[in-house]
């Protein structure tokens, strides 16, 4: 007969393989679990190995639709672990040679299309779609839409609340929403996507709510680049990207320049330098980089030039500083911080030649680090996407964004 407490000793959930009948471990002692060396290898590898690649000359590139990760700092402590992860994986060696490699089996192998399939997102939302001609659009760009459960009444007043923020702290204050290229040039989406109706519905309804109450300091690009699309056959984003082509920075930069001051014009040329071919950042996504042929419609700026020590990128968590002397074209004098995003990274090089004295800055960077870099500017520029904008999706219009916002400027007011 078998007893009760027999019984329990005998049953295993993982299995109906017998266990000991021997004593049990005196309470409190641990047992040890060991790791497996080929376990211990492995990581070992994951996280040298992109070290190992520097050393050997290798460059990583990037193949997603945001800046590579930065290696974390020491002084982040137990936060740097989960980013030391991410940064290993974006710099592993050969990850693009991967990506291909496995959309190549879903195509040649199983009759896959890459967009539809292997780069598909839960929910059945592609990464990337494959337009008409040969045009591809970032899957992101409808499937937030579609997702939301914001409303548009509540990011508008988000919006001008941080308009207001930054206003009353006596700063001047100007937002632009860099319109999605799904947006500019509907007529190369494909006939059927999923998403199509919805997130036509929610671009509509934003739209519509925000033009009855405009942020105070808007910059509209969005009209006048859907307007330019109509009229030109010259692409304004490129084919294979996400992101606007130099002749739609062109067309941005000098929004921006005359929302700031009307006379920034003057000195300002747009110049045919031939054409250049970039690769685009879907086709990274699609494990087939190629590249785009486009018109480089180039903004050229009389005598400005770059001053020694700037450092023109845009990085999330460290403000950069870029200073420009001119001997022709004016340059917007005051202090200027531009919280922008990947829209704001392809025109940094052109957007910035209007600035004597500019910072950048990330706008997905940490809520204390966004209110910082606002001190010591009497100019603050934010710049997003359409997608995150429309959609309650950035930081910058989160409550802990706005409260610490308010509470910095409230005790750095400029006079």
């Amino acid at each position: 007969m078998v007893s009760v407490s027999e019984t329990d000793e005998i049953s295993e959930l993982a299995g109906d393989r017998p266990v000991s009948r021997g004593p049990r471990p005196r309470e409190g002692r641990r047992r040890r679990s060991r790791i497996s060396p080929f376990v211990l290898v492995l990581a070992l590898v994951f996280f040298f190995s992109p070290a190992v690649a520097v050393l050997g000359g290798f460059q990583v590139q990037q193949i997603e639709n945001r800046p590579l990760a930065q290696f974390p700092s020491i002084h982040d402590g137990w936060k740097a672990l989960p980013e030391l992860g991410t940064w290993a994986t974006d710099h592993l060696a050969g990850r693009e040679r991967a990506v291909a490699a496995n959309t190549q089996v879903s195509q040649n192998l199983f009759g896959e299309q890459a967009g539809d399939t292997a780069s598909a997102k839960a929910g059945g939302y592609p990464q990337v779609i494959e337009g008409r001609q040969g045009w591809l659009f970032l899957g992101d760009d409808v499937s937030v839409r579609c997702k939301t459960k914001a409303i548009p009444g509540d990011i508008i007043a988000r919006m001008k609340k941080l308009s207001d923020l930054v206003t009353k702290s006596g700063r001047k204050f100007l937002v632009m929403i860099a319109p999605d290229k799904t947006s500019v040039y509907p007529q190369y989406l494909p006939e059927s996507y999923l998403g199509r109706s919805c997130a036509a519905a929610y671009t509509q309804r934003f739209w519509s709510a925000f033009d009855k109450n405009p942020t105070p300091g808007y910059v509209d690009a969005r009209t006048p680049l859907i307007d330019q699309a109509t009229k030109s056959d010259a692409p304004l984003y490129r084919p294979k990207d996400s992101h606007w082509d130099l002749q739609g920075i062109s067309i941005e930069a000098q929004l921006l320049a005359d929302a700031l001051d009307p006379a920034l014009q003057n000195g300002t040329h747009v110049v045919n330098e031939g054409s250049y071919q970039p690769i685009g950042d879907l086709t990274y996504l699609l494990g087939r980089p190629q590249k785009d042929l486009l018109p480089a419609m180039t903004l050229v700026r009389d005598g400005v030039t770059l001053s020694p020590g700037s450092d023109l990128t845009l990085q999330r968590n460290k403000v950069t500083h870029v200073r420009y002397t001119s001997t022709g074209a004016p340059l917007y004098q005051p202090k200027t911080l531009i919280l922008g995003d990947s829209f704001t990274d392809t025109s940094k090089k052109y957007v910035s030649l209007y600035f004597a004295d500019l910072t950048l800055l990330h706008n997905r960077s940490s809520i204390t680090n966004v209110a910082n870099a606002m001190i010591d500017r009497s100019t603050v520029i934010v710049q997003m996407g359409e997608r995150l904008a429309i959609t309650g999706n950035n930081l910058l219009l989160s409550d802990a964004e706005l409260n610490a916002i308010a509470k910095v400027l409230a005790a750095h007011p400029k006079k």
